[in-house]
């Protein structure tokens, strides 16, 4: 997935965004492409209890949202 090219001060994105939302947005403007699970490697020793499917799900709404997009890896199978 990809952030959209728009960002707002971290107060900002922590004022319309979940805490967990807004973590992940930092991380995608910071690294420009990624995948759920590499999101979850960055952020699972900061949150104890943190899922990778719960990551998954996020972005998935971020993405409803408009706020990332998901692009399709062509290079499996």
């Amino acid at each position: 997935m990809q952030p959209h090219e728009f960002k707002i001060n971290e107060d900002g994105l922590r004022a319309v965004l979940p805490p967990m939302e807004a973590e992940i947005m930092e991380y995608m403007w910071k690294v420009k492409v990624a995948t759920a699970g590499e999101v979850y490697e960055y952020l699972k020793d900061k949150h104890e209890n943190l899922r990778r499917s719960t990551v998954s799900i996020l972005m998935n709404r971020l993405c409803e949202r408009g706020l990332l997009k998901r692009s399709v890896d062509t290079g499996r199978g």
